[in-house]
């Protein structure tokens, strides 16, 4: 599955690069759709390099994080954008759910940590997408009311994730030794975390983001992918999480 996701992305990515030659034909800048294929580099090297389960869920996560930094569809048939939009934006919530499982896989400390389920940490996302799904079908001029509903439930749902996966992460981190913070790459991946997603979020949603190059600055998000990277297989070369290994 995460090998199919991957070469979904990575196709999309890549027909997006080459229609962002075209401007008027996606509007996307060629640097964000550039950074997306990192994302998808790095998944495939952990998907043929390692098979463990972290390295599975990081090219889930990839896999949606490629397709958010590649532009919507531009085919331009109605009922063909529909069903590409609806996919793509499944992937890119089920790898946002895939971050949350992720960071619950990191070990800390001594303490054995139960595996987490399958179910709680991704049926929100799946309850996202059916909820998109659903607008699709909305005229929202003459519901209003209820396309405001949903927006407003998926926009908590996916600020309930990214609350949560930082949240869980942070627990673990402090109560991490210092040591085991270097071995197993959690410093690099907290900093990269920071130093990835700070600019980009400051050129999209402050005065920054008006100023001339500042799209640039999405550019540093390839420090996630880079630095998530160096956890996943630093937990493969350990034998994996207290959870233990399977293919992917």
């Amino acid at each position: 599955m995460a090998r199919f996701l991957l070469a979904f992305s990575t196709a999309w990515a890549l027909g997006g690069l080459v229609a962002s030659l075209f401007p008027a034909a996606t509007g996307q800048a060629p640097e964000l759709i550039i950074a997306g294929l990192v994302f998808a580099v790095c998944g495939w090297l952990a998907v043929s390099r390692m098979a463990t389960i972290e390295a599975t869920v990081y090219a889930v996560f990839c896999s949606g994080m490629t397709l958010a930094f590649s532009p919507a569809p531009w085919a331009g048939i109605e009922w063909l954008d529909t069903l590409t939009g609806l996919a793509r934006s499944g992937v890119i919530f089920v790898s946002i759910a895939a971050a949350l499982h992720l960071v619950l896989l990191i070990p800390w400390g001594s303490l054995k940590i139960k595996p987490p389920s399958f179910v709680p940490v991704y049926l929100p996302a799946v309850i996202c997408w059916l909820l998109v799904t659903g607008r699709t079908r909305l005229d929202a001029a003459e519901w209003p009311l209820l396309n405001a509903f949903l927006l407003a439930v998926i926009g908590m749902l996916l600020a309930a994730y990214l609350l949560i996966t930082t949240i869980a992460f942070l627990r673990r981190y402090i109560r991490s030794e210092r040591r085991q913070r270097r071995r197993r790459g959690t410093r690099m991946m907290l900093w990269g975390s920071v130093l990835g997603t700070v600019p980009g979020l400051l050129a999209g949603f402050t005065l920054l983001g008006r100023l001339p190059g500042s799209r640039f600055l999405m550019l540093t998000a390839v420090l996630v992918p880079l630095s998530w990277y160096g956890v996943v297989r630093e937990l493969a070369r350990s034998g994996g999480s207290e959870h233990g290994n399977r293919g992917g």
